[in-house]
């Protein structure tokens, strides 16, 4: 998949078999804890809050700021370990196990740059085919062309 300059000559391809592997090992490599909040209680408020340095946006919500015709039923937040105390102030989080709020591991300190708040595209397409609800996969189609 590399010329000899070590440029990428198939990015699609790499990108779809980066996101079949993590979706294959997300559940158990990078678990997610649940919260419910006294100051977001739609997860579609998450879109306007100022989150802490490195935390990004995914799933549902991510996808509705990317102009998705979507309302969010759940907020995914990656967060690297520096960020997740002050997420938790920050919404007053309580652990829930049927919380909207969903947090998971980030893989960055800070995030790549571009990414405007939201995970990396092919992040939020892993993130996305993991939902088990049909209303997702025909946003993921939308956005990336996706099918299931």
């Amino acid at each position: 998949m590399l010329d000899t300059r070590n440029h990428v000559l198939r990015p699609a391809a790499l990108e779809d078999e980066w996101v079949v592997a993590y979706s294959t090992a997300q559940p158990g490599a990078w678990p997610e804890e649940r919260f419910t909040s006294d100051v977001w209680q739609d997860p579609s408020d998450l879109l306007q809050a100022a989150l802490p340095p490195g935390a990004l946006l995914g799933s549902e919500v991510a996808a509705a700021r990317l102009g998705a015709p979507i309302r969010p039923a759940e907020a995914l937040v990656r967060l690297p370990p520096e960020a997740r105390r002050e997420f938790i102030r920050q919404g007053r989080l309580r652990r829930a196990p049927d919380g909207l709020i969903r947090a998971r591991p980030a893989f960055w300190k800070m995030p790549p740059e571009g990414t405007d708040g939201l995970a990396p595209r092919p992040l939020l397409r892993a993130d996305l085919l993991l939902e088990d609800d049909p209303r997702i996969d025909e946003i993921r189609a939308q956005l990336f062309g996706d099918a299931r």
